[in-house]
């Protein structure tokens, strides 16, 4: 299933049933092949942005990569999804190849619901940086600073393509955040 916007500078359809393309493809092949659609349906997600542009460009990489994804909006962020499953070992397989494309991903359940699997970060996963780029928020444009030598992620949440880096494991998951976290990095940086 395709739509106008993928072909020509248009905006159709409008992003509310662009929201929903995946689930409508699921439901048509299904209805088509004689069954009836679950209760259950898995996406693949590789970004969840709350900055519009943000979530476009890595729609851009995405799709570059030759994957159909798609843009959806929950709580107030933009998610960069790909495919709607009724078989969850479909939407692993389809993780592990955006995975192996260089994309984290997450298993969301119908469209956009919270995280069914784990991030492919893991709070307290250890990091070794070369001259990577510290951020002083998720929002920053530009890098305070660039560091080199072992980090260590903080939660392991991506939130616009960034993660929160601290400098001992003992530091993992420690309130209060200001006074255990080192700063920010790009996830595209650290892979």
């Amino acid at each position: 299933m395709t739509v106008h916007r993928w072909f020509a500078n248009k905006s159709c359809p409008g992003d509310y049933l662009y929201s929903l393309h995946g689930q409508i493809a699921w439901e048509v092949n299904a209805r088509l092949n004689g069954t009836t659609p679950s209760d259950v349906l898995y996406r693949v997600q590789t970004g969840a942005f709350s900055v519009k542009e943000n979530a476009e460009a890595q729609l851009a990489k995405v799709k570059a990569a030759g994957f159909d994804a798609f843009v959806t909006q929950a709580d107030g962020l933009y998610k960069i999804q790909v495919g709607a499953f009724g078989v969850k070992a479909n939407a692993e397989a389809m993780a592990a190849k955006l995975e192996a494309a260089g994309f984290s991903t997450y298993i969301t359940t119908n469209g956009a619901g919270s995280a069914a699997a784990s991030n492919a970060y893991k709070a307290g996963t250890k990091l070794t940086l070369s001259n990577v780029g510290l951020y002083a928020s998720c929002t920053s444009k530009t890098a305070i600073c660039f560091v080199t030598g072992d980090y260590y992620l903080y939660d392991g949440k991506e939130i616009d393509g960034m993660l929160r880096i601290c400098p001992k494991s003992a530091n993992v998951g420690k309130e209060p955040v200001a006074e255990n976290v080192t700063g920010w990095v790009k996830a595209s940086d650290i892979k």
